[in-house]
């Protein structure tokens, strides 16, 4: 072992009292996740007649209230099969389809989201009609939280190649 060095005042010498103790700074609090919509894959792929399924997942999502969500693709490219409810049934109030727009309309409840972590919200089906490559985009107004303040949301689009 290494000898430490330790100062010692002389007899009848006065000692500096210890440094005054800092206050310890409270950590500042962690800014709420921000909500993400995003689709599991950046990118599908499928052959023309092939059917496909594109998950809609959400992550931080507790606390946003409702969600009207539009999701967009080129009618040329894809057709619409069906949407079926994700992991969490009770997320998803409704969806409604206009194939000849290229629109899906999910109407979103997030009261039963969990608190953090990814969730399916749905699974969208749809079918390559002709090659090319089609992106599916969200559309959605702004999110307000149950107190009526506005959340900017994370939207992630990806793509379909068809073949």
């Amino acid at each position: 072992a290494v000898p430490v060095p330790v100062a010692v005042a002389p007899p009848g010498a006065a000692v500096a009292p210890p440094p005054p103790a800092v206050a310890a700074t409270p950590p500042a609090p962690l800014a709420p996740a921000v909500p993400v919509l995003a689709f599991s894959q950046p990118v599908y792929q499928t052959g023309t007649g092939q059917t496909i399924e594109v998950v809609v997942i959400g992550e931080n999502l507790k606390g946003t209230g409702q969600i009207p969500l539009e999701v967009m693709y080129n009618p040329q490219l894809l057709s619409y099969v069906r949407t079926d409810k994700g992991e969490n049934p009770a997320l998803l109030k409704e969806a409604e389809a206009h194939p000849a727009r290229g629109q899906i309309r999910l109407s979103i409840d997030t009261a039963t989201a969990p608190e953090s972590g990814r969730v399916v919200l749905a699974r969208l089906f749809m079918q390559g009609s002709r090659p090319g490559v089609s992106y599916l985009v969200y559309r959605m107004p702004a999110v307000k939280s149950p107190t009526g303040e506005t959340i900017n949301a994370q939207l992630r689009a990806a793509r379909v190649v068809i073949q």
